[in-house]
């Protein structure tokens, strides 16, 4: 299969952003049948295999292999996944836009004191989205942004306590945007932790 028609289904498909284009996301990513019917809240496995087949005639499958066997369904859709992984690397190709949801975590993050909690499973685009919100802050607001992961780049002992937190972060972020670090001098012992997280960020 030409790798131009590959990309073509696959922007079809995600412009229609249905149910067809959720199960193909899913086993492009190695999810089995019990995981994409937990992932989409599917019921019955039929239907998720019936999904297979209707993507199979989008792909234009059976095809048959040189030993004679006939790829159809689900197998003919992961050989498609695995050979064409180069189109599926690129998030901006991978994220499935859910209006209004940008428009609504774009707005709340102008907000003063804005706050976003977003949650779903792996794989479903948490970071792309966080990615295109922040570089639309900075691009159009004009605002200075920080990429902060405490996963990556926090160590265990700095979640001993709220201090060795509070002074992980302000200095991080203090680091990342080019500013001088002044932790020791601005700390002020007989204030509290969040006090003086605060008026850090503040000053």
């Amino acid at each position: 299969m030409d790798e131009k028609l590959v990309r073509k289904i696959w922007q079809d498909l995600k412009s229609q952003n249905g149910q067809k284009f959720k199960v193909l996301n899913l086993i492009f990513q190695g999810k089995t049948t019990e995981q994409i019917k937990q992932n989409l809240k599917i019921e019955r496995s039929n239907t998720v295999r019936k999904n297979y087949e209707r993507l199979s005639d989008d792909f234009d499958l059976p095809w048959e292999t040189p030993n004679g066997s006939v790829l159809r369904g689900e197998k003919g859709l992961r050989i498609i996944g695995e050979r064409y992984q180069h189109i599926l690397r690129d998030l901006d190709n991978l994220y499935v836009r859910r209006p209004p949801l940008e428009t609504n975590c774009y707005e709340a993050i102008l907000t003063p004191s804005g706050f976003l909690r977003i949650k779903s499973p792996q794989k479903m685009g948490k970071t792309f989205l966080v990615k295109k919100i922040l570089k639309e802050v900075k691009e159009n607001k004009k605002y200075t942004t920080v990429d902060l992961s405490l996963r990556a780049e926090a160590d265990p002992k700095d979640f001993d306590n709220l201090k060795s937190f509070f002074m992980w972060l302000c200095r991080t972020i203090s680091k990342k945007l080019k500013l001088p670090i002044q932790i020791e001098n601005d700390w002020q012992d007989p204030l509290s932790d969040k006090l003086n997280c605060t008026l850090y960020f503040e000053k």
